[in-house]
């Protein structure tokens, strides 16, 4: 009897252990490159998220959460607008994804993000701390051709009274 109960003992040990692991393993997952930046922001000024050597290979993903925070305006709409610092390949390949809470209001090409000046189809208030998450990924069928590559840019945020 004695034996059974320490058997028992062992493998429901075991199988914690094995879920703790798990558990552990993809918290450590969720929060892998992903960047936290607080932008405070007034009417009508440009406040400029500068992103260098954003490097990506096929299948990965970078995302970076942009609280936005404002002492002045409360209800606004957001424009972003991509400014490239430098030339790079890696922008024919990549793509860029931003959410605001929790449904995607762009996904496009990153090369077709610096043709553009998003005015975002979302109004914030800013009194409740609005967050936007700007995630960038390759696809996996991209081969070697942006093997390496990096892009350098800004992300400027202009934020217009309704």
């Amino acid at each position: 009897m004695k034996g059974t109960v320490t058997r028992i003992l062992i493998i429901i040990s075991s199988i914690m252990t094995i879920v703790g692991l798990l558990l552990m393993y993809q918290t450590m997952e969720a929060s892998k490159d992903q960047q936290v930046i607080t932008v405070h922001i007034h009417e009508g000024e440009i406040e400029t998220v500068a992103f260098a050597d954003l490097t990506l290979v096929p299948g990965s993903s970078s995302q970076y959460t942009v609280k936005i925070k404002s002492d002045t305006v409360e209800n606004c709409e957001l424009s972003l607008d991509f400014v490239r610092t430098a030339q790079s390949p890696l922008e024919e390949f990549a793509y860029v994804r931003i959410i605001s809470d929790g449904e995607v209001v762009y996904d496009a090409l990153l090369a077709e993000a610096f043709e553009t000046n998003l005015s975002l189809p979302v109004h914030f208030d800013l009194l409740h701390n609005t967050e936007l998450t700007v995630e960038y990924y390759m696809p996996i069928e991209v081969g070697n051709e942006a093997k390496n590559a990096e892009a350098h840019f800004e992300l400027h945020l202009t934020a217009s009274n309704e």
